[in-house]
């Protein structure tokens, strides 16, 4: 699994923070919420606007060798994190998150 981060400004109103990440086979665990890829077949592509939430940016894609690349957005993003480092073939188990820009609370009272 390859996963790409998308760094956005978020609408102050509108946006979910990932907290936590994971991964088990086939299955991504975003803030506790698990979502199971496995029903994507090689070639197969999904809209990330097929997945509530709006976490998700572009294609969910598997390639014909069955590796799933997608792309999470991060509404956090911090000037050096601009461009964060992909993270591909990403193992079993927890995966780290890009740091957060600003702590939540100031994020939230901003206007």
């Amino acid at each position: 699994m390859n996963i790409y981060w998308n760094p956005i400004v978020p609408a102050m109103n509108d946006f979910r923070r990932i907290t936590s990440l994971q991964r088990r086979g086939d299955v991504l665990t975003v803030n506790g919420e698990a979502l199971d890829f496995a029903q994507l077949g090689a070639g197969g592509a999904l809209p990330a606007e097929a997945i509530e939430g709006g976490l998700f940016f572009g294609m969910i894609e598997r390639d014909e060798t069955g590796v799933l690349s997608l792309t999470l957005n991060l509404p956090h993003a911090a000037r050096s994190d601009f461009f964060p480092e992909p993270v591909l073939d990403a193992p079993d188990g927890e995966i780290d998150v890009p740091p957060f820009a600003l702590p939540l609370d100031q994020l939230e009272g901003a206007q």
